[in-house]
């Protein structure tokens, strides 16, 4: 049979015959009730994107046969995949060291409190209530020398050993042998004992009422697989510090995916968390350094980060009148000091570093550059640390007569008609890059000096550089201040009085005795306090501690700060506690869509 062609476009061919039409609609009958058929099995799907047509082309004529079977149903189509929740962090301070028995400082804590877990954690503003996170009770014995804690069944580390007592035993072993970080408030262990697979003692070497407090620090107390570090240790006594600087195997919600030194860290989930992942949480966290401020807050205006902590008061405030920015505040537990180099000239001299400390604008301080969002220090302590904080110890005021008094007791030249100093040496501070307010105070202080003839010279460095000299043993540095802000170890006034001003704590060391305070009768009531239960005789030790601290002028004790936190309106979940500093709980938080 000849060709049938539809020649519907094209009036000038000529008419189809009578049959040729009764073929083309018996035809068309059984292609539209076939189709009909196949729309009613098939599934629905994603419509594809329109792509433009081809040119029309003649139909081949049908060859005569029977109405066509309907075609098979197709396999559905797969369900999108959900987008992936980022949490992204801006911040000026990031670290080239990971491991979670040699760290002490903010930066590095907010990697590692979203991939190690200890046995219990400070949760609550109320920083006298604890969390049992790897343990599910516990309990001390009489005269508290002895605290036995029962261990969380189902839990494992990141590349998949089950935690238990003998990783409790290897983990705090590897801190104290390491020696480094906050290790020195484990130095009441005797020993622990493994009672059996999901039960440790802690056998202590003197009584420690509060041993669950320093057992819930951010520092010093994480818990790490055993296997992992025997993997990736080059001997016994190295314990893979080297490898741990840079990588991680905790029991935390997240897992370490690509660490940057001092650039960026990306977390993500780690699938099989003992607390499951119901309910909504990120799936990735991004921390980047981004030390320009103004960078930040533009990041956080338009919504390139979700979260900015460190930026300048004129910023918090002027963002507090933005809908799409939450910030939140609150008084913290941290004092912000200049360290004065205890073991330098001229600062070796309790008179000079007694007159710098009578030099300094405490008022402009807070009222004009910290926008009445602080209040000036009274001694090492924070005031909130009742009744552990000695409100009768001398507060410094500016006062540069005081000052140049004592520059004169100290063997200096005063000219009392110019009312400065003739013959002081030149000091040098150094301060860390991107933290404003370090800056602002810095400026401060080196203007208020110059009112009364003495030179400060103010040197930027990144935080590793600043810090460097400090390393170096006592006397040898060429640096005489440099800013530093302190919160505690955990929630007792020895934290603050030990970390920073025991005479043996250096830094070289794993301490923060970065004045190279040196004053063997405060370290004889130190030792008494840590071995004391009388509360009486504890509050009286703290108090003296702190007299003495004040009248040395250790360091030039500046503010005590609220702490602030910049985020976007979607974040949800974040939750306040002043035991850690400007980390977060990305488990608990979420983004809001």
């Amino acid at each position: 049979m000849e060709n049938l062609e539809v020649r519907m476009l094209n009036a000038n061919k000529k008419a189809v015959t009578m049959i040729q039409a009764v073929v083309i609609i018996v035809i068309i009958l059984a292609a539209a009730i076939g189709a009909m058929y196949y729309m009613s099995v098939q599934k629905p799907k994603p419509s594809p994107s329109p792509s433009p047509s081809p040119s029309p082309s003649p139909s081949p004529s049908p060859s005569p046969s029977p109405s066509p079977s309907p075609s098979p149903s197709p396999s559905p189509s797969p369900s999108p995949t959900p987008t992936e929740v980022v949490l992204r962090l801006a911040v000026v301070e990031h670290t080239e060291n990971i491991d979670l028995s040699t760290f002490y400082t903010t930066g590095p804590n907010r990697i590692i409190r979203g991939v190690y877990e200890g046995l219990l954690r400070y949760e609550d503003p109320n920083i006298t209530n604890l969390t049992p996170v790897l343990c599910t009770s516990y309990e001390p014995n009489e005269d508290f020398t002895e605290w036995t804690f029962h261990l969380r069944e189902g839990v494992t580390f990141h590349d998949g050993t089950v935690f238990n007592a003998s990783c409790v035993s290897f983990s705090y072993d590897r801190t104290m042998s390491i020696g480094m970080g906050g290790a020195w408030i484990l130095s009441a262990i005797d020993r622990i004992e493994e009672i059996d697979d999901y039960t440790v003692k802690f056998v202590l070497q003197y009584p420690v009422p509060i041993w669950d407090y320093i057992l819930a620090s951010p520092f010093s107390n994480g818990m790490v697989s055993p296997t992992y570090v025997q993997k990736h240790q080059t001997n016994e006594t190295e314990m893979a510090q080297e490898w741990l600087s840079e990588h991680e195997c905790g029991t935390g919600p997240y897992m370490l995916d690509s660490f940057t030194p001092l650039t960026e860290v990306v977390l993500v989930k780690y699938p099989d968390y003992w607390r499951g992942w119901e309910g909504s949480h990120v799936d990735k966290v991004v921390i980047t350094r981004i030390p320009e401020l103004a960078t930040q807050r533009m990041m956080l205006e338009v919504g390139d980060v979700d979260i900015a902590p460190e930026m300048a008061w004129e910023d918090m405030e002027a963002l507090m009148d933005n809908p799409d920015i939450v910030v939140y505040e609150d008084w913290s537990l941290t004092n912000y000091f200049n360290v004065f180099n205890n073991a330098e000239p001229p600062l070796d001299d309790k008179l000079v570093r007694q007159a710098v400390s009578y030099v300094f604008d405490y008022e402009a301080m807070v009222e004009d550059l910290l926008l009445g969002h602080a209040i000036q220090c009274q001694g090492p302590l924070p005031r909130a640390l009742a009744p552990w904080f000695n409100p009768d110890v001398l507060m410094y005021t500016k006062n540069n007569t005081k000052a140049l008094e004592l520059l004169e007791d100290a063997g200096y030249t005063v000219d009392w008609g110019e009312e400065v100093v003739t013959d002081f040496p030149t000091m040098e501070m150094y301060m860390a890059q991107g933290v404003d307010v370090h800056r602002k105070a810095g400026e401060l202080l080196k203007s208020n000096l110059e009112e009364i003839g003495i030179t400060l010279r103010l040197t930027t460095l990144t935080w590793a550089e600043a810090f460097a000299p400090w390393d170096l043993p006592p006397g040898e540095q060429d640096v005489h201040m440099v800013p530093l802000y302190w919160y505690p170890d955990y929630n007792d006034p020895i934290s603050w009085f030990y970390g920073m001003f025991y005479s043996s704590n250096l830094l070289a060391t794993g301490g923060f005795n970065m004045a190279f305070y040196d004053n063997s009768h405060v370290d004889a009531l130190m030792d008494e306090y840590m071995e004391s239960t009388n509360k009486t005789r504890l509050i009286e030790i703290s108090h003296e501690i702190q007299k003495i601290l004040v009248e040395d002028a250790a360091y030039l004790y500046m503010w005590e700060e609220t702490e602030a936190c910049a985020m976007r309106s979607w974040v949800k979940g974040y939750s306040w506690c002043p035991m850690h500093k400007d980390t977060y709980d990305y488990y608990a938080i979420h983004i809001e869509t």
